[in-house]
């Protein structure tokens, strides 16, 4: 939970470097085909016909079609292609997951909305092996004097959850003041444990905060393990936190990461009052600058290399070197991926 994640930062000053990015790593590493078997597996496919019935035989086309019909804990395997939809896990734990990887499996969303949306009653679900792209965010029910506030460009989540393998690229990039007010270009975490592991988060945009990554809010926790943040930018408003941002009494954790080239901060909280009790800490990763974070009151950067090349220190930062899906010229049906 977010309270487990606060309590083991606090502890981190006397207990040598944390062991929770590793616990957690071990728990859910799901063992191949013995994670799939004996459970209900709904197959989509973008070649398919219209009208599937989930069978491998007879996929599905669409994912939003699978998620009508998988019961919880269900898993969808999703086949190589462009899916041209905004996807919704809420209500039950459902698994999603690109069988081909991210190289070849790409969810394109739209500007007004998240990628995809991780709320209520799916906690516990893994989201696996896709490259995400061209979201703004979940807007905000009310407008503010700024207009509608857009939050998790790529993906928005307000539940626990896992994102693995994954490619998140090319979100929050909008129209000026009507779907470009992001907070959270990447991934925007609001309630909730959220575990991002071997993951690149690069070219995501936020126009308030967190180009790459953004927790807000006491209920979020962020731990971000073996993952690349890099390009990512956000505008110069209340600071600027290009790379990972927290707010509101949020928690973060970083263990074995590449974190460079960020637009102003690579780790930073939202300015003025925002940043009241927000924590972090660093551990065996490298962060551009020494891993200097912008006003986090409890910010502990482990002295066990985050200052030190990577490539001397075997910094893992997505050790599989995973890329996003090329999309043909086309392919691209907005300007925005």
């Amino acid at each position: 939970s977010a309270e487990d994640v606060r309590r083991d930062i606090m502890s981190m000053g006397n207990a040598g470097a944390s062991q929770l990015a590793q616990e957690i790593s071990s728990m859910l590493s799901p063992d191949g085909a013995a994670w799939v078997r004996d459970r209900v597996a709904i197959h989509v496919s973008a070649q398919a016909k219209l009208c599937g019935l989930g069978t491998a035989e007879n996929p599905f086309r669409t994912i939003s079609e699978a998620l009508k019909e998988a019961p919880a804990d269900s898993v969808i395997l999703v086949g190589h292609g462009i899916y041209d939809e905004v996807v919704c896990l809420e209500g039950r734990k459902v698994d999603l997951v690109a069988v081909d990887g991210p190289q070849e499996t790409m969810i394109r969303g739209r500007r007004g909305h998240a990628v995809i949306r991780i709320a209520k009653g799916a906690d516990g679900c893994l989201v696996k092996g896709f490259t995400l792209t061209g979201g703004t965010g979940r807007r905000t029910d009310q407008p503010t004097s700024y207009g509608y506030d857009y939050y998790g460009g790529g993906v928005n989540v307000s539940a626990s959850a896992t994102l693995e393998d994954c490619v998140i690229v090319g979100n929050g990039h909008g129209d000026p003041r009507k779907t470009s007010c992001t907070f959270g270009g990447g991934v925007c975490v609001s309630a909730g444990t959220v575990i991002l592991r071997n993951c690149r988060i690069c070219d995501n945009y936020a126009w308030a905060s967190g180009g790459g990554l953004m927790a807000d809010g006491r209920d979020a926790a962020l731990v971000v393990v073996e993952c690349t943040i890099e390009g990512n930018d956000s505008s110069d408003f209340f600071g600027r936190q290009g790379g990972i941002s927290l707010a509101n009494s949020a928690t973060l954790s970083v263990s074995g990461c590449f974190v460079s080239g960020n637009g102003g901060d690579q780790v930073g909280a939202f300015g003025n009052v925002y940043a009241n009790g927000t924590r972090a800490q660093v551990e065996r990763s490298y962060v551009e600058g020494g891993a200097r974070a912008c006003n986090i009151p409890v910010f502990i950067a482990r002295p066990d290399n985050y200052k030190v090349l990577p490539q001397r220190k075997g910094v893992c930062g997505c050790g599989s070197g995973i890329k996003a899906l090329r999309v043909k010229p086309s392919d691209r049906k907005r300007k925005n991926v």
